[in-house]
């Protein structure tokens, strides 16, 4: 990383403008408890359910409990570790070209809290599992895929407020990382354990989602309520809430939900 002393000015200037909207959304009580709001939105989003459960998400391959699998959770770990990283080194460039402070210690919560929740409500199994449950609802019209430019259309750039003609993405080595993610998937796609793993998530997310829609009763308490109070004419906050529902279990509890309403998961024909 090499900033110029025009860069680091630019990056100190805007940082402080930002830093200084007053977005604040609750009562600062730090100084009854001791801690900021900052720190407690950390603890919050570190002791919730939902953080716990991306324990049994799938991040790249499938959860298994004798393979060293990477999950949503550590995933999200990592992702702060390397954010807090990326500041530090930022912090210390622009400390030693112009003398100034860009982050303190609250600041790095507020990375900490970014990281750790930016995949709080993924789906079971993975990308995939997302893209399984738009398909049955068409929730948005397109996905995202990770390390890859999305070219922009004219109406999406406008809607987005986005001016260039790709989003997202690698400015400097885009066709290596394209290059290295189609000879990752390739690999992948060979294994017949994760064949078998992504057909298996298909499966048991669509079934799943269309018995909810015939037994909501059968969905947890808080689900099958907000179901029940949503009238039959508003089918697609209906199903809205039927996708939240899967999108909140990890992949163990999803098996065992099919297992239990449909038996042994079985693929191929009989």
């Amino acid at each position: 990383m090499k900033l110029d002393n025009l860069q680091c000015n630019i990056i100190y200037d805007l940082y402080k403008n930002i830093k200084n909207l007053d977005i604040t959304l609750y009562r600062d009580d730090s100084l009854s408890t001791g801690r900021s709001i900052y720190q407690r939105d950390y603890a919050q989003v570190l002791y919730s359910s939902s953080f716990r459960r991306l324990q049994g998400k799938t991040q790249f391959l499938g959860i298994s409990s004798d393979k060293f699998f990477r999950n949503r959770l550590t995933h999200s770990l990592e992702v702060s570790q390397i954010a807090v990283g990326i500041a530090q080194k930022l912090n210390f460039h622009i400390n030693e070209k112009i003398g100034k402070t860009l982050y303190d210690m609250e600041d790095i919560f507020v990375l900490q809290i970014a990281s750790l929740a930016h995949n709080l409500g993924h789906s079971a199994f993975g990308h995939n599992g997302e893209k399984v449950l738009n398909n049955i609802c068409k929730i948005v019209d397109f996905l995202i895929d990770d390390i890859s430019l999305v070219p922009l259309t004219k109406e999406k750039r406008k809607l987005f407020g986005n001016f260039s003609q790709l989003q997202l993405g690698f400015k400097d080595y885009y066709y290596l990382a394209l290059g290295l993610k189609e000879i990752v998937f390739k690999c992948l796609q060979r294994d017949q354990r994760v064949k078998e793993y992504r057909a298996k998530g298909d499966l048991v997310l669509e079934k799943l989602f269309y018995f909810y829609q015939s037994n909501p009763n059968l969905m947890s308490l808080e689900y099958s309520e907000e179901f029940s109070n949503l009238p039959s004419s508003m089918e697609e906050e209906r199903n809205r809430v039927i996708i939240d529902y899967l999108s909140g279990m990890m992949d163990p509890f999803a098996f065992s939900e099919y297992e239990k309403y449909f038996g042994k998961i079985y693929l191929g024909k009989k």
